[in-house]
């Protein structure tokens, strides 16, 4: 089960309702945390990890990656899809493996054409 912490002591299940020990139910989705939540959750993203709470955090960090594949944050999701690799390389969804491979190939193309800062 892939987990993180909303605050401490609240284990989140993301994508899906969360009793918060307050009235009501909330819903965590990867966008929704911050970064040191989500490189939690990636580190919990495992190969036994099921489809449907793995899923979302590799599109989330995929889609992140393709939509600036060279940019300032970029070795973020990088570094994000790489932590969940033992999930993309075992069982992932399709989309989510496709997403992933599309954003690797898009951030790894940009090698050696980047300007090197002096």
């Amino acid at each position: 089960m892939v987990r993180c912490s909303a605050r401490r002591g609240n284990p989140v299940q993301p994508g899906t309702a969360l009793d918060t020990g307050a009235v009501g139910h909330m819903v965590i989705e990867p966008s929704d945390l911050s970064p040191d939540q989500l490189a939690d959750a990636w580190r919990q993203v495992r190969n036994t990890s099921p489809v449907s709470e793995a899923d979302p955090f590799v599109l989330h960090c995929a889609r992140r990656l393709m939509a600036d594949p060279w940019g300032e944050k970029a070795h973020v999701w990088v570094s994000g899809l790489v932590t969940m690799s033992g999930y993309l390389a075992w069982h992932p969804g399709r989309e989510a493996e496709h997403a992933a491979l599309d954003a690797l190939r898009a951030a790894g193309g940009g090698h050696g054409r980047r300007p090197v800062a002096a």
